[in-house]
């Protein structure tokens, strides 16, 4: 997948179920965008092994079945996170 905007991430997820969800993470290696977070499909091999190994700032499987305005939630605490922090890359 690729780095988005939350409203982006939250279409994505509306379409994600409990056995295929959307994974976020704040980065991906040392690659951080201050406004944007990385969703990407959440049972891929690459993606587990993100999750397993705690690595790219991990950040919750989400799915259709969540409430949406702790997802939305969830997500603006996590571009706030990027935004304080100064790894980020523009």
């Amino acid at each position: 997948m690729s780095f988005s905007n939350i409203e982006i991430i939250i279409s994505r997820i509306a379409t994600a179920t409990p056995e295929q969800p959307i994974a976020v993470f704040r980065c991906v290696g040392s690659l951080c965008k201050k406004n944007q977070l990385f969703a990407s499909f959440g049972n891929t091999v690459i993606t587990q092994a993100w999750i397993r190994n705690n690595q790219n700032k991990f950040l919750l499987l989400f799915d259709n079945t969540m409430n949406k305005d702790n997802v939305r939630a969830m997500l603006k605490e996590a571009v706030e996170l990027n935004r304080r922090e100064e790894f980020w890359t523009k």
